[in-house]
């Protein structure tokens, strides 16, 4: 489908790492959960990104994140 013109694209990893916590006062269920993505920050792009061959767009940096969730 490509006609021999896509880049190669280079292997890569990215380490990721998670903790969460559930709890459940009463009937309501919470879970806290921590994450960090891409640890190392490292640069990179995936296979199928969306633009132009050789233009892609990079894969995002080291990100954080917090999420709260809650059952009843």
């Amino acid at each position: 489908m490509t006609a021999g013109r896509e880049n190669v694209t280079p292997g890569f990893a990215t380490l990721e790492a998670a903790c969460g916590w559930r709890f459940q006062p009463g009937r309501l269920r919470h879970e806290v959960q921590m994450q960090v993505r891409n640890l190392g920050d490292r640069r990179y792009r995936e296979h199928l990104t969306e633009g132009l061959s050789g233009q892609e767009i990079p894969a995002p940096g080291r990100s954080a994140g917090v999420t709260w969730s809650t059952r009843f």
